[in-house]
């Protein structure tokens, strides 16, 4: 955790590399957000929100990687898991974050703009998981 421009940049653990099947999405949850992690075949790591830009809705977690796109398994858009944007002709774009892959461990870096607000979540979920309150 660092201290940039009054934020608060996290890199929260995800898991390690061996439980991110290739070309498939994993579902994780952070600061009460949804982020779909991507592994592509070349073993690179993208973070996307898992809301899908469509003006319908749904997720993104469960749509196919192909090199750095994601096509979305309701609209069949094509995503850059680079950017967040779809491509033309349609249009639309989802927030991304970045990856640290560190010492086999994955981690999705998070820039935590009301802190005071993360810090009670934080201090909330650790009694809730270690002392049952």
């Amino acid at each position: 955790m660092s201290l940039v421009e009054d934020q608060i940049v996290v890199f929260h653990k995800v898991g390690n590399i061996a439980e991110f099947p290739k070309r498939l999405g994993k579902l994780v949850r952070f600061c009460g957000e949804e982020i779909a992690i991507f592994r592509t075949d070349e073993d690179k790591f993208y973070a996307i929100e898992n809301r899908n830009p469509n003006p319908k809705g749904g997720t993104l977690v469960d749509g196919m990687v192909s090199g750095e796109f994601i096509f979305d398994p309701l609209y069949d858009w094509k995503i850059s898991l680079v950017t967040g944007r779809v491509q033309e002709p349609d249009e639309g774009i989802a927030r991304v974050f970045d990856v640290k892959v560190e010492n086999g461990e994955v981690s999705v870096v998070y820039q935590v703009k009301d802190y005071s607000n993360w810090i009670k979540r934080e201090i909330d979920l650790y009694l809730s998981e270690h002392t049952g309150l």
